[in-house]
This record gives C-alpha cells, structure tokens and sequence, in this order.
C-alpha cells in the first residue's frame, strides 16, 4: 500500500503573479518564499501555497482559447482560532467576506482573493 506523508502543496492560478503575492502577504500575512516567472511559493505555518502564473510562455498551457477562470470551488480552508475577529479584520481590508456560517462545532466563511478564487477560512 502506498503511503503520502502529507499533501505539499496547492496550486491556485493567478492572472498576474507579483499582483497577487502582495496580496496574499499584505492581506492574510503569508510569507512569500520564493518566486520566478511562473510560480510563487508563500508558507502560512508549515503549509506551502503555490500561485501559479496563468498562460505563462514555456509553462504547460491551456487549449488555445481558453480563459481564465478562478477556483470556483473551495480548494483548501485555513484555519483560526477567532474566526469572528479574522471576519471583522478582513472586511476593514477590504475584502468581501461572505456571513460566518455555524454549523455546530464547526464554524467557517468564504471569500474570494484577488483573482476571485474562492477560498474558506474555518475554525471548530
């Protein structure tokens, strides 16, 4: 049987890749790792997060005519302890925050990042 010692990282793609590292930085205090023409690398904790750079020259592209389209789905949640204090400190950011949503133990709410990707921060 085959054993992974853990997902490594996620991908989301990004139209423009300096614009969305400082974003991700700036407004939910990643720390950006590394980064070349193509590909972005932040760590929040001991989570990697990759920003892939859409129809980059060299880098494996899409069918031509193809358009960008953002994660319509949730790809991953980052998780807090004070989901009500994250909510608040996201709107005076600036970001569309949808309601915290309770589901008992678990509470969560979604937003979108610059590209509109939409992401999940949840808290249990």
């Amino acid at each position: 049987m085959v054993t992974f010692e853990r997902i490594d990282t996620v991908f989301l793609p990004v139209r423009d890749l300096s614009k969305a590292l400082v974003w991700y930085a700036d407004t939910l205090g990643f720390d950006i790792a590394w980064q070349n023409e193509c590909v972005g690398s932040l760590t929040a904790g001991e989570t990697a997060l990759s920003l892939l750079q859409y129809g980059y020259p060299g880098y494996p592209t899409p069918p031509d005519g193809f358009v960008f389209e953002p994660n319509r789905h949730v790809s991953f949640n980052l998780y807090v302890e004070d989901i009500e204090q994250v909510h608040r400190l996201l709107r005076e950011k600036g970001v569309s925050v949808r309601p915290i949503s309770d589901h008992g133990q678990v509470k969560d709410f979604l937003f979108e990042d610059l590209d509109g990707n939409l992401l999940s921060v949840v808290s249990w």
